[in-house]
């Protein structure tokens, strides 16, 4: 969670793709991502939200409520759904 757009903006660099499979708690890469995704230096994203149980529909409202987002309950990902966000683009 160290990485930050900062650090690319400073360099007047922008990053196509945003990948992340990261343990963590849904929330933390809800905020994290949320970072990324205002900032408006990425376009594509694709993250695996890791459950410990079967998914809350709070938590796949609030990835879901973000624009241009989904989520998917891939197959082979018992405890795992898919966040995509493709072709964002916001505003600076």
């Amino acid at each position: 969670f160290s990485l930050l757009p900062e650090e690319f903006e400073k360099e007047g660099r922008s990053v196509d793709w945003f990948f992340s499979d990261v343990i963590c708690y849904p929330e933390k890469l809800y905020d994290w991502l949320l970072v990324w995704i205002n900032s408006g230096i990425c376009k594509n994203f694709i993250c695996t939200i890791k459950l410990k149980s079967e998914p809350r529909q709070d938590t796949i409202k609030k990835f879901s409520s973000i624009p241009n987002s989904k989520v998917v309950h891939l197959f082979h990902n018992k405890n795992e759904l898919t966040y995509f966000n493709l072709g964002h683009t916001q505003e600076k």
